[in-house]
């Protein structure tokens, strides 16, 4: 096996280089720099999302409801499922908006 001639590691290095410069380059657009970071956060601030507080007015209606037109058990039965599903409407809206909220971080980190 013979050694390599000057011409061939000018090549090998040439290539290396282009190598890591293209690794550079794709590091450099995967790396969040702290002000875009803070930018996303302030952004995220801004949007204000109704879910929980609509849930909160859902609920108090079913059992203001349930208070109002209802009497004894039937009464009560009515203010346990109306919370309830309350609760569950509110899993539901926390669920959608997470789902959402990742599906938009990969759209970013994607390529």
């Amino acid at each position: 096996m013979s050694a390599p001639s000057d011409g061939e590691e000018e090549e090998a290095v040439a290539a290396l280089r282009a190598d890591v410069e293209r690794l550079q380059q794709q590091l450099d657009a995967r790396t969040v720099t702290v002000a875009s970071l803070r930018e996303e956060l302030a952004t995220d601030r801004a949007r204000p999302w109704w879910g929980p507080h609509l849930v909160v007015l859902y609920g108090t209606a079913l059992a203001v409801a349930a208070f109002v037109l209802l009497d004894g058990w039937v009464a009560v039965a009515a203010m346990v499922i109306a919370y309830l599903g309350a609760i569950g409407t509110y899993v539901v809206l926390a669920l959608l908006a997470g789902g959402v909220g990742v599906i938009r971080r990969l759209r970013r980190l994607g390529p």
